[in-house]
């Protein structure tokens, strides 16, 4: 009897290890696509999501190119091999980023443009956008805990205490989603 209580509880330790670790990569995901976001200031990673044709397959900018940023409004995009310079520049005209690169022989520069007022609302929109989306799965870790705690054998004290205790995670995980989406959203909207 005693080993059951042992392995019961060890189980629910193990299934809010596992809780937590699931919220916290939903977070890091959010933060991840937030960094994503151009918010004015030049960060390489707002060209992550680039895609350059390379012998006619898709390839991210990456793989043909090192992007530095070597000031606040400027983004260097030092591509590795001289005739793919046309497919990049083409790549970052074509991304959707409003940005307009110039070739200076295997290097391009692109001046990060201020963001208008409507781009700053457009963007603060896809934040609540992609908060929503991440609460969706913070909901999601939620009820798969919650599936597998059921399938362990809990008194009806320990069956509500773990209920508890999922809640307290998720709850936890969503203010967080929305502190991460207000503080971006308040960054996208505020003057730089």
């Amino acid at each position: 009897e005693d080993d059951e209580i042992i392995d019961v509880e060890a189980e629910v330790s193990t299934i809010m290890q596992e809780l937590d670790q699931g919220m916290a990569e939903v977070l890091a995901q959010l933060d991840d696509e937030f960094s994503k976001f151009r918010t004015g200031r030049a960060d390489p990673r707002m060209l992550d999501r680039v895609r350059v044709k390379q012998h006619a397959v898709d390839v991210a900018l990456s793989h043909v190119s090192q992007v530095t940023a070597p000031d606040p409004k400027t983004l260097t995009v030092q591509v590795f091999d001289p005739d793919f310079v046309s497919s990049v520049e083409k790549a970052l005209r074509t991304s959707g980023l409003d940005i307009n690169p110039m070739v200076a022989g295997q290097t391009i520069r692109i001046a990060v443009p201020k963001m208008t007022q409507e781009t700053r609302v457009k963007l603060a929109k896809q934040a609540a956008q992609l908060g929503e989306s991440s609460k969706v799965k913070v909901r999601r870790v939620r009820h798969l805990g919650l599936e597998r705690g059921n399938k362990i054998k809990l008194t009806k004290d320990e069956q509500k205490k773990f209920d508890k205790d999922v809640q307290a995670v998720t709850d936890k995980a969503v203010k967080e989603v929305d502190d991460k989406v207000k503080a971006k959203q308040a960054q996208l909207t505020g003057d730089e």
